[in-house]
C-alpha cells in the first residue's frame, strides 16, 4: 500500500479551500500571503484564496474570499478542479482545495491585510517564493487543463508522494 492511501484510510480532516488565479493576458496575479491562521504559507506567493467558512459553497467561498483578499468582484470565472494537500505531521495543513481560473472582474487588485498582489508573467513564475507542488499543476492550469492531484507532503514539508491527472475541460 502507498503511503497516501495510508493516510487516507485514517480519515484525516481536510479544511475545505478554494484557489483562484485571476489571468490577464500572458500575466497572473498572485499574491503574498501576510498573515495565515495556521501559519501555512505566510510569506509565500500563491493564488488568491482561503477556506469555507460555515455553509458556504466552493463558489460562495471564491467570491467572498476574492473580494476580501484583493477587493475585486469576480463576474467570470472557471472550476479547473480539486487539489489535496496532505500534511501527516501537521495535520491542520490538511485541506481540500477547489481550484478557479478567474478570467474577468471589477475593480483593481489592492493590497489588503492579509495579502499583497502581484502581477507575473505565466512564463516566468516565482516557484522558489511558492509552495514547491506548484511548480507541478499551476502552469497545467493556467494553459486550460483541469487537474485532480493530492500531495502528501513529509515532516520536512518536502513532497512525500503525489498523483496528478490533467484533463481538458469539459
Amino acid at each position: 500500500m502507498n503511503a497516501i492511501n495510508e493516510y487516507l484510510e485514517q480519515e484525516p480532516v481536510l479544511k475545505d479551500c478554494v484557489v483562484c488565479y485571476l489571468q490577464h493576458g500572458d500575466q497572473v496575479l498572485l499574491g503574498v500571503r501576510k498573515t495565515s491562521s495556521t501559519d501555512l504559507g505566510v510569506n509565500r506567493v500563491a493564488g488568491i484564496g482561503g477556506k469555507f467558512e460555515k455553509d458556504e459553497t466552493a463558489e460562495q467561498a471564491l467570491l467572498r474570499e476574492v473580494q476580501e483578499e484583493i477587493g475585486v468582484t469576480l463576474t467570470e470565472f472557471k472550476e479547473m478542479g480539486r487539489v489535496f494537500f496532505l500534511f501527516p505531521y501537521t495535520p491542520k495543513w490538511n485541506q481540500d482545495v477547489a481550484v478557479y481560473v478567474g478570467a474577468k472582474w471589477d475593480g483593481e487588485p489592492t493590497e489588503s491585510d492579509e495579502t499583497q498582489p502581484s502581477w507575473f508573467p505565466i512564463s516566468d513564475l516565482p516557484f522558489n517564493r511558492m509552495f514547491v507542488d506548484n511548480q507541478h499543476w499551476v502552469p497545467q492550469v493556467l494553459e486550460g487543463k483541469r487537474v485532480d492531484a493530492i500531495f502528501l507532503y513529509d515532516d520536512n514539508h518536502q513532497i512525500q508522494e503525489s498523483r496528478i491527472e490533467f484533463t481538458d475541460p469539459e
